[in-house]
């Protein structure tokens, strides 16, 4: 099987519809002004075990404990049966699909990947350098993530797109839809393209195993603590305040100095659909009814 059949194999399976403090080297091309464009070049995981060979999901779950919104990343994301999930679908089985209930459980999805910026229509900011030329993370958003899907299983490339001889750079196209961006019009280039020696030189060790990107795995116990606290109003008095850190791992190499970006968070997508209740006051008071019948 050739390397790009199993990356269509691997988008076959996969059912997804897709802020790490720790990382300080996220392109933001949500930055962009409409009607720019950005150019990167996506680059292989280091896990050559990783089906999807240049990104990772990240899975989490955000509820309202102890007054604070908390990232509480989903089990499935591990290979195991997660217990906030299966209350959602509870819900939604018994509520049908307005459930407020199991919308506000649901768990949210972002992709996560690594690339050259080969061109950054970024206006500079005074201490800060452009990010063109230099090896950033992606944060990737719904519809991004639905582009390159698109394109890999509709036949569109001949190779995976992070080959080195072979592959093909990527649009960013941010346009306005409404008062919102809209990333719809991003693609991959029409024809590939091979690395010059000098960007291979420079990417040579700042290639790094996307896996570190994602949280460290929670407790069944913990995962299940968070859960009851939410429904019980959104106290946790014996709440675990590592449960959602992200593994301790350097970040990745950057050749230029730069100031510090926070990566993002799974809500920055502007054109995605927020599958969350956005009013937490209301879902709580929900909880707390559905508890007093």
């Amino acid at each position: 099987m050739s390397r790009l059949a199993a990356l269509k194999g691997a988008f076959a399976k996969n059912t997804t519809s897709g802020d790490n403090n720790f990382q300080n080297n996220y392109y933001r091309f949500w930055d962009m002004d409409f009607d720019d464009r950005a150019t990167v070049r996506f680059l292989p995981d280091a896990n050559e075990e990783n089906p999807f060979m240049f990104f990772v999901e990240k899975v989490t779950h955000n509820l309202e404990i102890n007054g604070e919104r908390k990232t509480v990343p989903c089990l499935s994301m591990y290979g195991k049966e997660c217990p906030i999930c299966a209350k959602s679908r509870q819900f939604y089985k018994e509520d049908g699909d307005d459930s407020v209930m199991g919308k506000a459980l649901y768990k949210r999805r972002q992709h996560l990947a690594q690339a050259i910026v080969m061109e950054d229509p970024i206006p500079v900011k005074a201490g800060e350098e452009s990010a063109q030329g230099d090896v950033r993370l992606l944060a990737i958003n719904y519809t991004l993530y639905s582009k390159i899907k698109e394109a890999i299983e509709d036949g569109e490339l001949d190779e995976v797109p992070c080959d080195y001889e072979e592959g093909t750079d990527f649009v960013i196209k941010k346009t306005k839809k409404g008062k919102w961006a809209n990333y719809e019009s991003s693609k991959f280039e029409r024809r590939p393209r091979a690395l010059s020696d000098d960007e291979l030189a420079d990417i040579e060790d700042k290639v790094i195993d996307l896996a570190t990107l994602l949280p460290k795995e929670p407790t069944l116990e913990s995962v299940t603590a968070q859960m009851n606290a939410f429904l019980n109003g959104g106290v946790d008095e014996d709440e675990e305040d590592e449960a959602d850190e992200p593994m301790n791992v350097p970040a990745a190499k950057s050749s230029k100095k730069k100031a510090a970006a926070p990566a993002p968070a799974d809500d920055d997508d502007e054109d995605e659909e927020d599958e969350t209740a956005d009013d937490v006051d209301d879902i709580l008071a929900s909880i707390k009814a559905r508890r007093n019948k």
